[in-house]
């Protein structure tokens, strides 16, 4: 599940949880993106996942958000319309 940002970003939800593409790589084999927690730059969140093709991995598995969940945002985005579902995978194309 995705939500679009206010600058038509892409943001993915996991576990009541908001993460922005940081990195991508892409390649002949492989199509790698990074993502970090919403919260990193301003509560330090280190929350991390790393999606290859449409497989979701948790990249720092010590980390833990230390901030409440996003649900609220979540909801908001749900009744304004901006929540959208695509795969992983969709995003490289």
């Amino acid at each position: 599940m995705f939500i679009v940002s206010r600058k038509g970003g892409i943001l993915l939800v996991h576990e009541n949880h908001i993460y922005r593409s940081n990195m991508r790589r892409q390649g002949p084999h492989k199509n790698i993106l990074y993502w970090e927690c919403v919260h990193n730059r301003s509560q330090k969140c280190r929350g991390r996942l790393k999606s290859e093709g449409n497989y979701l991995f948790i990249s720092n598995t010590n980390a833990t958000h230390n901030h409440p969940s996003d649900l609220n945002r979540i909801n908001r985005a749900k009744v304004g319309g901006e929540l959208t579902y695509r795969t992983l995978f969709s995003l490289f194309k």
